[in-house]
C-alpha cells in the first residue's frame, strides 16, 4: 500500500498541485513611449475595477505558480497620451476605429514563490496591433509578497513598420514620429478569494 502512495506522490507530482485564478490588479498598467524629432509622449492604459479585469487559471505548488494563457487586451479608445490631439492622433495612427486593442498573449508564465526580486526573465508572447501579429520578446522581473501578490514588471520595443503602422504627420509634415517605440509594464497579479 505505501508503495502505491509512493509512485502516486512521484509519477503524478501535478495532482498534488492546487488550482487557483489570479487577476490583475488595480495597479497594472501599460504605458507606450513614443518619440518625434521635437519631443516624447505617452500613452497610458490603467486596468482597474471598474473595467474588465482578466483573470488566470493557474497551477500553485509550494515553491511556484505557474499561470497559462495570458490575454491580455488593451483597448486603444481608453488609452491617455496627455491630451486631446495626442489621444485623436494615438487612435488614428491605430486605426482604433477598425482593429479596438492591442493583444498580448503569453502561453506561459512561471512565478517563483521567493520574497526577493526574482531575476531578469524572457518570455515569448504574440503581440497584435492593427491586425498584424508578431512574436516578440518581452524582458520582465518578478518579485513575489507573502500574500499571494507577484508583481511583474518589464519591457519591450516595437519598431511601427513591422505592424504596418503609417505613421502620422502634423504641422505641414515637420514634426515626424519614430519608428521604433517601448512598450513598458507592471502587471499585479492577486490571487482571486
Amino acid at each position: 500500500m505505501i508503495g502505491i502512495i509512493l509512485m502516486l506522490v512521484i509519477g503524478f507530482p501535478d495532482l498534488l498541485k492546487s488550482q487557483e485564478t489570479f487577476a490583475l490588479g488595480e495597479s497594472s498598467r501599460v504605458t507606450i513611449h513614443g518619440k518625434t524629432n521635437i519631443n516624447t509622449f505617452d500613452c497610458k492604459y490603467s486596468f482597474d475595477e471598474t473595467k474588465n479585469t482578466p483573470s488566470f487559471h493557474t497551477t500553485e505548488s509550494s515553491d511556484h505558480v505557474v499561470i497559462k494563457d495570458v490575454n491580455l487586451k488593451i483597448p486603444i479608445e481608453q488609452c491617455e497620451c496627455g491630451n486631446k490631439l495626442l489621444n485623436k492622433d494615438f487612435r488614428a495612427t491605430l486605426e482604433a476605429e477598425k482593429h479596438p486593442y492591442i493583444d498580448i498573449n503569453i502561453s506561459r508564465l512561471i512565478f517563483k514563490k521567493t520574497q526577493d526580486k526574482d531575476r531578469e526573465r524572457k518570455v515569448w508572447a504574440n503581440l497584435t496591433i492593427g491586425g498584424v501579429t508578431k512574436w516578440k520578446q518581452i524582458d520582465y522581473s518578478v518579485k513575489y509578497n507573502n500574500d499571494g501578490v507577484f508583481y511583474m514588471k518589464g519591457q519591450f520595443h516595437i519598431n511601427t513598420q513591422n505592424f504596418n503602422i503609417e505613421k502620422r504627420k502634423r504641422f505641414l509634415g515637420m514634426v515626424k514620429v519614430n519608428d521604433n517605440v517601448d512598450i513598458s509594464f507592471l502587471f499585479k497579479f492577486v490571487k482571486n478569494q
